[in-house]
């Protein structure tokens, strides 16, 4: 028997960006905060500050400083150039001493910029952690690399020659050399700012490309890490923009996979009716009036509209159950179930517990093997377990695609067609 009401999914929540951040939070060793570094490096004085949008909509009161540098390392004669950088004091100066340096996406977005926009992400984590932002070498406050180009609705209507040819101009027209801006050397500068502050262990949080200077800075400096949070992963291999449709697209491919997947794990089973009816049983489901004659001829015996009365009405007992709902369902099966018969519950979360005691309530993740395949290819090579087909759409009408399967109405598979 399936009892399946429509399912709906529920939206996406930001608690998840916040636990991943609270990762950070757990415990860390206690060093002073915002001590100057002896050694090479210059003092690093901070000042309270207010970091601001480009919009000036926003703002975030910080101490912010200033950090020189070369800016070609590898010459001791090279220009010098500054580093902005901003700390966001935690609230608790009794706390760990440990901060979280937010490296922001790109490579050309400021740290400074981001963090205004988002911060209100990351306030549980500066209950406890001083937050820092550097802008990256070539961005916001740190000797930025700009040139004009024309705003993005203008730059979709050129040409890549066009485009190629305003590159070359925004290249030439340069007061510095780009070759010293590079990941390798900014992370570089991020351990410098990391000493000059004072912190002997970090914990860094990246986005997009943000996660790539923190693989960079892991890998160079482990001993100066103790956790890392990889939001939107570049991974070092992977070719800045030359690859991103198609790493955009893989991820497209993956989000509907699982949606399905997670979609299918709560929707009516009409393929364990056949199953069943094939094994001999007495197939009862529910569905809604419009479905009866389809349900029937995938092998139901019968079938309860649940939309005019409850599963549990008709008074019959039953040896066994597949609940897919779970909740005041999972706990209404067990009434409909004789002694010492068996409720399954696939993929459900039944809040609700049985009472009963006679009764054997069974948790199950179906997994495909290769044996389960191959025997459910063979029924289907038969023609004794029929797959229906509810839709076929192609790649460009995915966006239709999902919005059926999350009405929650579709009868059969959903198909993208990709050629």
């Amino acid at each position: 028997m399936l009892a399946v009401p429509a399912y709906r999914a529920p939206p996406f929540s930001s608690l998840f960006l916040e636990f991943a951040l609270l990762v950070a939070a757990i415990c860390g060793v206690a060093l002073p905060s915002r001590v100057v570094a002896a050694g090479p490096l210059q003092r690093l004085a901070l000042t309270d500050c207010r970091l601001e949008d480009a919009e000036h909509l926003r703002s975030t009161a910080a101490q912010c400083g200033e950090l020189e540098v070369a800016e070609d390392r590898s010459a001791p004669t090279s220009p010098r150039i500054r580093l902005k950088v901003a700390v966001i004091p935690a609230l608790n100066r009794s706390g760990p001493r440990d901060p979280l340096f937010v490296l922001s996406g790109g490579p050309g977005q400021a740290a400074s910029d981001f963090y205004v926009s988002v911060g209100g992400a990351f306030a549980r984590v500066q209950r406890q952690r001083d937050i820092v932002l550097l802008d990256q070498r070539g961005t916001g406050g740190s000797n930025a690399l700009n040139c004009d180009f024309p705003e993005e609705d203008e730059l979709a209507e050129l040409n890549p020659a066009e485009i190629r040819r305003l590159a070359q101009n925004c290249l030439a027209a340069l007061k510095s050399d780009p070759r010293h801006y590079t990941t390798s050397v900014a992370v570089r500068d991020l351990d410098d700012v990391r000493a000059a502050l004072g912190y002997q262990r970090i914990n860094l949080y990246g986005v997009s490309y943000g996660t790539r200077v923190a693989q960079h800075y892991m890998r160079r400096y482990p001993e100066h890490v103790r956790a890392v949070i990889l939001d939107g992963v570049i991974a070092p291999g992977v070719v800045l923009a030359v690859d991103s449709a198609f790493h955009a697209q893989r991820a497209l491919d993956l989000i509907f996979e699982r949606l399905d997947e997670l979609h299918e794990a709560r929707k009516p089973r009409r393929q364990d009716s056949q199953v069943a009816a094939l094994r001999g049983a007495e197939v009862w489901t529910t569905c809604s009036a419009r479905n009866a004659d389809w349900c029937h001829a995938l092998g139901a015996f019968k079938t309860i509209d649940y939309t005019k009365q409850s599963f549990t009405a008709p008074g019959q007992i039953f040896d066994a159950v597949l609940d897919t709902i779970g909740g005041p369902v999972h706990r209404a099966s067990s009434e409909v179930l004789k002694p010492g018969g068996r409720l399954v519950y696939l993929n459900a979360d039944p809040v609700h517990p049985v009472a009963r005691k006679d009764v054997t309530v069974i948790a199950t993740d179906v997994r495909a093997t290769q044996k389960r395949l191959l025997a459910v290819l063979t029924l289907i090579a038969q023609g004794r377990l029929k797959v229906p087909i509810e839709a076929r759409f192609p790649l460009a009408r995915a966006a239709e695609a999902y919005e059926l399967s999350r009405s929650g109405h579709s009868r059969g598979k959903i198909l993208l067609t990709m050629a």
